[in-house]
């Protein structure tokens, strides 16, 4: 993401790309929805079809399990900018490798994918860590944490895929240079369903990490200001990684299994007419970068998208609603959701619900993404020479900037979901007739109860497991009243 040279924190990276709208022959398929253009491997393919090039000795081409080979780029400054390097393989003139493999020549301007946090935008989300590299291949997740999507290389009821390659690189010391090639070991591991699973039950971002005593005093808001630190919480209590989450609870927490649409209508608008584009509020934005350029409202290329909630025909749904209805939708086939990481993770099973996360598989259903670019091409599987092609679907420009993920969604709502409620409304009715007159006097009284991250007994602390009492064991965390109120029989109707 080119930022300017005074920003703090700030990495310059380029990758030559070939354009999503008119991709060369055999490459029509789209790499930046499900694979990883900044890989050091940059192609994997099938050693019989290298074979049968005349690349490959035939015995070493039927080895099993079938392996594949490699491209590893070399990296290079780029002459008239030091802050960025370029991508560069092996080939008859040392052709620059393009996103998305092989050795042909680059077709396609550059384009912004991926960004890096700075001490200014800080990190409050997990879903921003769909940012973070965590492969080296190609054909693996470039998108990962956030998103889950079936592998091309996996069963869609698996989560890895054992199997032997060879590895090819280019020499840099001898003059000329030199191919080398070399047999590695390799698994292809689904790292979306890995990390997720990993994460989103486990970790999350208190960004209390620049608070200080005053601002604690002061009641100054949190970079996250839904997050609210507990009465008597102190500033050690805050910032220690393992004490925080016991101390602190969130304002206006979701839960995933809800089934009213209005209620996911609500919480995905969060965003609506806080930001001014190109003269226009932004309608429910999402954004994929730390840091835009809220000009280019409109842009499939933008590191932005909006979720339209107006329609000029009023008989017409709007994105929001359209979304809206289809999340619902995904939770009635997938829940009831006991953990965040099952939420965001897709099913493994040979199924519609193995294709993506139920976020995603909203998004597609809704057809947001249908007007990001509608020259784009649709891909050809047939052209792709993967163990799975089937699992690779749409068009070759999704995943650009422009277009609404799955983790572009958790990036802004991922703070404040939740599989359970931690508040209750509890409605209590009572009676009495009279036996002498006949009359009948009723009560009723509305209390609202909170569970805090107390237990029960207040001998266990609330950041430990209760092993030490049975009643922490049996009850678990205290509830407390916050509020009463008596009701007049016209509440029953």
């Amino acid at each position: 993401h080119p930022v300017s040279a005074t920003a703090t924190n700030s990495v310059a990276w380029t990758a030559v790309a070939y354009s999503p709208l008119s991709p060369p022959p055999g490459m029509k398929y789209n790499p930046y929805k499900y694979f990883n253009p900044r890989a050091k491997t940059m192609e994997r393919a099938d050693l019989l079809t290298r074979a049968a090039g005349g690349s490959r000795a035939e015995d070493e081409a039927n080895l099993e399990p079938t392996p594949s080979y490699f491209y590893e780029p070399i990296v290079g400054p780029i002459s008239n900018d030091p802050n960025g390097i370029v991508l560069d393989t092996y080939g008859s003139q040392n052709e620059k490798v393009r996103i998305g493999g092989g050795l042909r020549n680059p077709v396609a301007d550059t384009m912004i994918l991926y960004d890096v946090p700075s001490d200014a935008t800080g990190l409050y989300s997990l879903g921003q860590l769909q940012h973070f590299q965590v492969s080296d291949y190609f054909d693996e997740a470039g998108y990962a944490i956030g998103n889950s999507l079936q592998s091309p290389h996996i069963n869609p009821d698996e989560i890895f895929e054992a199997g032997v390659g060879v590895v090819s690189w280019l020499d840099p010391n001898p003059d000329p240079k030199e191919a080398i090639e070399g047999l590695v070991d390799y698994t292809t591991i689904d790292l979306s369903y890995v990390l997720n699973d990993a994460l989103w039950d486990s970790y999350f971002f208190s960004t209390t990490a620049q608070l200080t005593q005053g601002d604690l005093d002061t009641g100054e808001p949190l970079p996250n200001p839904r997050l609210q630190p507990l009465a008597g919480a102190t500033l050690a209590d805050l910032q220690d990684p393992d004490q925080a989450a016991a101390n602190l609870l969130i304002q206006g927490a979701f839960n995933v299994n809800s089934t009213s649409v209005d209620a996911w209508k609500a919480l995905l608008a969060g965003n609506h007419n806080r930001f001014n584009g190109s003269g226009t509020p932004l309608e429910s934005p999402f954004f994929r970068f730390f840091s835009n350029d809220l000009s280019k409202q409109g842009d499939p290329w933008a590191g932005f998208s909006e979720v339209g909630t107006t329609a000029a025909d009023p008989t017409v749904d709007t994105q929001l609603q359209l979304l809206a209805e289809a999340i619902v939708e995904q939770v009635k086939l997938r829940g009831p959701f006991r953990s965040l990481a099952e939420f965001v993770n897709r099913r493994l099973e040979d199924s519609a619900l193995g294709t993506s996360g139920a976020l995603q598989a909203a998004i597609d259903q809704s057809g947001i993404n249908d007007a990001i670019d509608p020259a784009a091409v649709v891909i050809d599987v047939a052209q792709i020479p993967f163990a799975h092609p089937g699992h690779l679907t749409g068009k070759t420009a999704d995943g650009i900037a422009g277009s609404l993920s799955q983790a572009d969604v958790l990036t802004a709502i991922g703070p404040y979901l939740t599989t359970r409620s931690d508040t209750f409304t509890i409605t209590s009715y009572g009676e009495h007739s009279n036996p002498v007159s006949g009359d009948t006097v009723r009560a009723l009284l509305e209390m609202t109860v909170q569970r805090l991250p107390d237990y029960v007994d207040s001998t266990d602390l609330a950041s430990v497991h209760p092993a030490s009492t049975t009643v922490n064991l049996a009850f678990g965390r205290r509830f407390v009243v916050v509020g009463t109120r008596w009701l007049d029989a016209s509440s029953l109707n």
